[in-house]
């Protein structure tokens, strides 16, 4: 790991910062003492829940300017339709939304002078795997929103240059709290599942490997992450995993905090044929990130925040409904197309 590391208050932009995961990275390295702003277009949280710690901006991600990106030190970007389904609502508005966009705001924050740039992907580029899968491993996308994502690193780290660090940071299945809770996400819906209906179901017979990781290790590693020059980490790609389970073995390890009589559903007309594992080594051994919230300890807090009433599922916790929306009110033009995503831009045709 470099030894030089970076001191001080930062300017931090997160696009799509008031996302599942982009509210408690907002929050975390405000506490941190940084400047954060976040532009957004706040469909899951009202600006006024970041009015303490944080300036907003309600805007759609393809009309960003240049002067969003002024006087910014790090822009961390997660905005995205955020999962498979939500992909694969309409291809070309994932070819806009989730390659377009993300390219055009780099390119954006490049001509800004920002020095730093991080694009969170997904483990889901390496599709299906045999083996354990880490950043060198061949990218196997079987969705439009995993296509995207390859798409939208390439694109990014293409425009590096000597002012402009990129680094890609590909999540797993991320799970635990936020204050834009999420119920679409398979720890959490599992737990809400058995907490509300005292069932569990499960697509296809459960063989299927995911990898996971808590949405406040993901915050904790952007802190980590921080701490290292830009050029030290510029062109990276990491793997921000905890652990890999079977999704059968995760049902059994969830509804043994409730109920080990809870009965598994197993919907087999309805295959999940997504199964990878992935290694989170090379994030230990060159940062020294070591993810800290288990399985256990994650679901215990969601059960809790259910019983205090502090998160509930409704219509917004499920991405799909609220992006569902948004894909319908889109106008689609072949100017938007960008060239990345020319396969998805046809897929739809």
């Amino acid at each position: 790991m470099p030894n030089v590391k970076v001191c001080g208050t930062m300017n931090i932009l997160l696009l799509g910062g008031a996302g599942y995961v982009g509210a408690v990275i907002a929050r975390r390295l405000a506490a941190e003492g940084h400047n954060i702003r976040i532009a957004d277009r706040f469909l899951f949280l009202e600006p006024a829940a970041f009015e303490r710690f944080a300036y907003t901006r309600v805007v759609d991600m393809r009309a960003l300017t240049l002067d969003d990106f002024r006087d910014v030190d790090v822009v961390l970007n997660l905005a995205a339709l955020s999962n498979d389904p939500s992909g694969e609502l309409d291809p070309r508005a994932t070819s806009m939304i989730n390659v377009g966009a993300r390219i055009r705001a780099a390119t954006l924050a490049r001509a800004a002078g920002v020095p730093r740039y991080f694009l969170f992907s997904s483990c889901s580029v390496y599709g299906a795997n045999d083996s354990v899968a880490d950043e060198t491993s061949p990218l196997n996308p079987l969705t439009a929103y995993a296509t995207a994502n390859v798409h939208a690193e390439k694109g990014t780290l293409d425009l590096i240059d000597d002012r402009f660090s990129v680094t890609v940071v590909r999540l797993a299945t991320v799970f635990g709290v936020s204050p834009a809770m999420r119920f679409d996400l398979a720890i959490n819906t599992m737990t809400l599942h058995a907490f509300t209906n005292g069932h569990l179901t499960i697509n296809g017979d459960g063989q299927q490997y995911r990898p996971f990781v808590h949405v406040e290790d993901v915050s904790l590693a952007i802190e980590t992450m921080l701490l290292v020059p830009p050029k030290a980490l510029s062109g990276d790609v990491f793997n921000i995993v905890n652990f890999n389970f079977k999704i059968r073995e995760l049902g059994e390890r969830i509804r043994g905090q409730f109920d080990n009589m809870i009965p598994l559903d197993f919907i087999t007309n309805n295959p999940d044929v997504r199964n990878y594992r992935v290694s989170g080594a090379r994030a230990e051994e060159l940062l020294g990130f070591k993810p800290r919230v288990g399985l256990e300890e994650g679901v215990a807090a969601i059960k809790s925040a259910l019983q205090a009433g502090l998160i509930r599922s409704n219509f917004a916790s499920v991405r799909l409904n609220g992006y569902r929306k948004l894909v319908e009110e889109m106008q689609f033009e072949s100017s938007d197309r960008h060239p990345a995503a020319a396969g998805l831009w046809a897929a739809a045709s």
